[in-house]
């Protein structure tokens, strides 16, 4: 995507994101309904208590939101 642009992605479907340059990229995310907003509530606890999730950490996060590593 270039500055301005959108994405929809419709909810169920396998999606990821990257930033395949060398400077820095932000970008603005929506959630409709806000269930999937918890999920990433949920795992930045665990980041924000120091440490990198375990393989088993994500898949039972995950799990909360029916949500797979495609």
């Amino acid at each position: 995507m270039k500055t301005g642009e959108n994405v929809v992605i419709p909810t169920g479907a396998a999606h990821t994101f990257s930033n395949p340059f060398d400077e820095p990229a932000a970008f603005v995310t929506t959630f409709t309904p806000a269930y999937y907003v918890n999920y990433f509530r949920e795992l930045g606890k665990v980041i924000s208590a120091g440490k990198e999730p375990s393989t088993d950490e994500m898949i039972t996060i995950r799990g909360h939101y029916a949500t797979e590593p495609a």
